[in-house]
């Protein structure tokens, strides 16, 4: 009995200590809406999670907006070397791949999309070919520097008495029309080939075969994607980090989450800081029933 006098007042302020704590921890998430009796709401319902949810998430998104992950850090992270390495590799390796131009599109775009593509292509490159032709005037072109070309021939000759600028012009007048003629008749059939065989060329290369081809080296498009990407950090990286509001992206994400996965985010980080508060409260409680006994 007399150890049961000592005893039973420990482990009630110990219970009482924990139970305390314990209740005052779920009491942060728990309950989730408000509870009432009748008209009557009881205190502290809904947790103080729940209720100030939206005061929370405001404070939050504003810590981590304005002191933890500032736009001068978000320009840092895009400045640094290691960043430029890997956006530089990263496009590299779509130029040094082994994969045609072909299989690359294809694989993006899939066989029937890229099929439509490439006949898109065939008749816009068709397209803008006859026309140039038809705006250089070819048939133009033509008539003139054969007229030029037979009066230099002629030049000197007795034919020089009977072929004038006039006779030529009769007749290449009549040659000018039939090649415009031509042109509009048989152009489109007569470039097709052409455009076709060299499409068919450029997609069976790599992309740097391709770009090789052209003299353009590997060393030269990685010398331009480092220099493009670094003026667009030190040109365009503030204007565009303005316009990301981070701290209304984290406050939003924050009163979109439910109660459960706030209190579970929470206790995955703090559960043992908070399993020792609970434990604290026992230990507290057991030193008050120690003091109750003695004094």
């Amino acid at each position: 009995m007399e150890f049961l006098k000592y005893a039973v007042p420990i482990l009630v302020g110990a219970l009482i200590g924990y139970c305390t704590n314990y209740i005052a921890i779920k009491m942060l998430f728990r309950p989730k809406n408000p509870v009432k009796i009748g008209s009557v709401k009881l205190p502290f319902t809904p947790g103080i999670i729940p209720k100030n949810q939206p005061r929370i998430a405001k404070a939050v998104g504003e810590a981590v907006g304005e002191k933890l992950f500032t736009s001068d850090d978000i320009k840092d992270v895009l400045q640094s070397e290691e960043m430029k390495s890997n956006i530089t590799g990263s496009l590299m390796g779509l130029v040094t791949t082994d994969r045609t131009i072909e299989e690359i599109l294809k694989g993006n775009m899939g066989d029937e999309k890229y099929g439509e593509v490439i006949d898109k292509v065939y008749d816009t490159v068709c397209d803008k070919i006859e026309e140039g032709i038809k705006e250089a005037d070819i048939a133009s072109i033509i008539k003139d520097a054969g007229k030029d070309a037979i009066l230099e021939k002629v030049q000197g000759t007795m034919l020089a008495m009977f072929v004038n600028e006039d006779l030529i012009m009769s007749i290449m007048e009549p040659l000018k029309k039939a090649i415009d003629k031509y042109i509009d008749e048989h152009g489109e059939e007569k470039i097709i080939p052409i455009v076709s065989k060299e499409i068919e060329s450029i997609e069976k290369k790599t992309p740097d075969e391709m770009l090789e081809s052209v003299g353009i080296s590997t060393d030269m498009i990685e010398g331009a994607i480092t220099e493009i990407y670094d003026g667009f950090v030190n040109d365009k990286a503030d204007e565009i980090i303005k316009k990301i509001n981070i701290s209304a992206i984290v406050e939003q994400k924050l009163n979109d989450m439910d109660v459960e996965e706030v209190e579970e985010l929470v206790m995955s980080v703090m559960k043992n800081e908070l399993q020792a508060v609970i434990n604290l409260g026992a230990l507290i409680g057991a030193v008050i029933g120690i003091i109750n006994i003695f004094f």
